[in-house]
């Protein structure tokens, strides 16, 4: 069945769904991303449309580094992670906490070295111990079993060219603040 609709979302959204919205603002901060009280409005209408996502299929279309993806993984679900920007090198604090895999090899480069990191003469002092900090608490977090049993696969691809996804396979599709920067024809 497929389901289309338009709907105002009201914001008691938040308030009727308080422990989700914390959930969401925590999980967030601990990821270092800033959440305007729309995008809470936005994902937590979005996972209560979603239901149980135990073994199914959902694209986030127009993906970028968003929360949504991460939230729909931990509720075990398989998740394609379209986005037309490159996420190839995708930072650890997302690698360390959620099973990321690349749709195909172009789609996620391997986890680069740290030492490699902290030698390029470009970068500042201050700039290498930030790195060095935050790899560190990003490694020490990767020893730990990762948040839910889905899998995000990234997917660096248009919307309008999708063909490494195969037809039919995709049980719903969540797009937060992302339809809007592509043509109304592709």
């Amino acid at each position: 069945m497929i389901r289309e609709m338009i709907e105002i979302l009201p914001v008691s959204l938040l308030d009727d769904n308080r422990p989700l919205v914390e959930m969401l603002k925590r999980r967030a901060r601990s990821m270092r991303m800033k959440l305007g009280w729309h995008y809470l409005l936005d994902l937590t209408w979005v996972l209560n449309c979603l239901g149980d996502l135990d073994g199914k299929n959902v694209m986030d279309a127009g993906a970028g580094v968003g929360l949504l993806q991460w939230m729909l993984a931990e509720r075990s679900a398989r998740v394609f992670s379209v986005d037309r920007d490159s996420r190839a090198g995708l930072p650890m604090q997302f690698r360390s906490r959620y099973h990321v895999q690349g749709l195909r090899e172009e789609d996620l480069s391997p986890i680069p070295p740290l030492a490699a990191m902290k030698d390029d003469e470009e970068i500042g002092l201050s700039a290498r111990l930030r790195m060095g900090i935050l790899g560190s608490a990003d490694l020490f977090r990767s020893l730990f079993p990762k948040q839910g049993r889905g899998v995000v696969l990234i997917y660096n691809q248009g919307l309008d060219s999708l063909a490494d996804i195969p037809d039919n396979s995709v049980d719903a599709v969540g797009a937060i603040s992302a339809l809007e920067h592509n043509s109304p024809d592709g």
